[in-house]
């Protein structure tokens, strides 16, 4: 249903680089909080009947931090080429299917739509999110043509430590990343 995307590392050294490879492409990084909403609690793997949960879930997402204290309001997005104006906001919104989230490990995937404030066209697309509680990988692109592809890696947003603690013992129903989303779009 989704399609995977494999970020090579030819298209992290262009993301890193913020060397745009042609007029009307944006290179940038967004800071971001990313809230899963989960229909069913997480559970741990229960290894005496082999199940695993698989949840469906929703995505919200917040800006983490204001990186132009310069402007009013947050500008959680740098975006280049933008020479007078670098900072943006943004906003996304999401959900998926879980082949497996567990405490101890997510395989998982859905859609993923993301806007900015001036000039650079919404995305519809794809997410797909993969890890553990050490951290998670997560990779976002437009379907089918490829013009938007971004990732992520995605730690517990100290706001949930706790709740991810006690994953194992009772469960969770939402749970807050944090991190960076570093994206081309074409």
């Amino acid at each position: 249903m989704f399609r995977r995307v494999t970020v090579t590392a030819g298209v992290l050294a262009l993301l890193a680089s913020g060397s745009p490879a042609q007029a009307g492409t944006w290179v940038g990084a967004c800071a971001l909080d990313v809230t899963f909403n989960f229909t069913t609690p997480v559970r741990a793997t229960n290894a005496v009947a082999l199940t695993v949960s698989r949840p469906n879930y929703s995505i919200s997402v917040a800006q983490a931090k204001d990186l132009d204290p310069l402007t009013g309001g947050v500008q959680a997005c740098h975006v280049s080429p933008a020479l007078l104006a670098p900072f943006r906001s943004t906003w996304a919104w999401g959900g998926g299917e879980s082949w497996v989230w567990t405490c101890e490990v997510t395989d998982a995937g859905g859609t993923w739509n993301e806007g900015w404030s001036s000039s650079i066209p919404l995305v519809y697309g794809s997410h797909v999110i993969e890890g553990g509680p050490g951290g998670w990988s997560m990779t976002v692109h437009d379907s089918p043509s490829l013009r938007f592809v971004g990732t992520m890696e995605l730690t517990v947003h100290p706001d949930d430590a706790v709740k991810l603690a006690q994953c194992r013992t009772s469960g969770m129903t939402s749970l807050k990343m944090t991190g960076i989303l570093t994206f081309q779009y074409s």
